[in-house]
């Protein structure tokens, strides 16, 4: 059984094929000059910690 857990929490948001619609998936190759420059983020958060995530410090983090 394959499990996915949060980033932030560590809370299980997928077990096995059941995918729960409350995840924010975030897949990205880090851009030239970064720290990690072509190194594969990637990132499963669930709503609250994407929310908890957008309600910091962020100027405009949401579009639309």
């Amino acid at each position: 059984m394959v499990c996915v857990y949060c980033s932030r929490c560590g809370k299980v948001i997928r077990e096995g094929f059941k995918m729960n619609d409350n995840v924010v998936h975030l897949k990205e190759v880090m851009p030239y000059g970064s720290k990690y420059d072509g190194m594969l983020l990637q990132i499963d958060l669930c709503t609250e910690c994407a929310d908890a995530i957008i309600d910091g410090n962020w100027k405009h983090p949401v579009v639309g």
